[in-house]
């Protein structure tokens, strides 16, 4: 591989992410140059490459997007599309807009599909620049398919009466619902190479909502999908509700 290709590239993916030059695995996502391609035969480090490049040393690193400034890319590109992207749609962007964040990097702050919808439409209303998002998230809210309610459950005039539970697996924590809160327990628990532990359990007769407000409360602490780092005092608070 040409030393100057790799430096041009280098150079060309910093400019298209506000000036920070990339990391290793990113920087190969976005060019298809390889470690081995330069390792050992031009640079010994990848901090060599970016200093041999013109790139000022104090941005060095490969930030993560903030959960904010994903959010204000996902919206805007909502408001552009006038819809709520599909996966293609985001694939494509991604390759069009190197700025743009990649499916795996949604996925992993935001969560599954449900969860973007509802990560996007409380940023739209609650940012008037992205008010325009707000429509096309409610509308791709209802179009979700509805969950089929589990067998023998039981009811009160509210509504289904369920669970919304917390699972402790090593080091992180699940926030999940269900209808059956043991039995999904031992599903998991049987899943997991590890020992999983059932921190608490909270009964509620809007399993989804309730749900919704721990995911929404922790949201800054997500790790995917339904699995947050928890401090102790975050426990602490999900363990004092009995009843939601």
């Amino acid at each position: 591989m040409d030393k100057e290709h790799i430096l041009s590239e280098i150079r060309r993916t910093a400019d298209q992410n506000d000036g920070v030059p990339l990391g290793i695995d990113r920087f190969q996502e976005e060019t298809g140059i390889r470690k081995e391609d330069w390792y050992g035969i031009h640079w010994a480090k990848w901090t060599d490459a970016q200093i041999e490049a013109g790139l000022p040393p104090n941005q060095f690193g490969n930030e993560p997007f903030s959960r904010d400034h994903l959010l204000r890319k996902f919206c805007a590109y909502i408001i552009e599309l006038g819809d709520f992207p599909t996966k293609p749609q985001l694939k494509l962007k991604r390759h069009q807009d190197g700025t743009f964040p990649n499916i795996t990097t949604l996925a992993r702050q935001l969560g599954n599909k449900s969860d973007m919808i509802a990560s996007a439409l409380e940023f739209s209303r609650s940012h008037a620049e992205f008010a325009a998002a707000a429509a096309a998230c409610e509308l791709a809210l209802e179009a979700l398919p509805k969950r089929k309610a589990e067998p023998e459950v039981a009811t009160t005039g509210a509504g289904v009466i369920g669970h919304v539970y917390l699972l402790k697996h090593d080091k992180v924590y699940k926030i999940g619902k269900s209808i059956d809160a043991a039995r999904r327990y031992k599903d998991i628990k049987v899943q997991m190479p590890h020992r999983t532990e059932e921190v608490h359990v909270i009964e509620t007769d809007d399993p989804s909502g309730i749900e919704a407000y721990w995911h929404n409360r922790f949201r800054d602490k997500r790790l995917e999908g339904e699995w947050f780092a928890l401090s102790s005092a975050d426990v602490k608070a999900f363990k004092q509700r009995k009843f939601m």
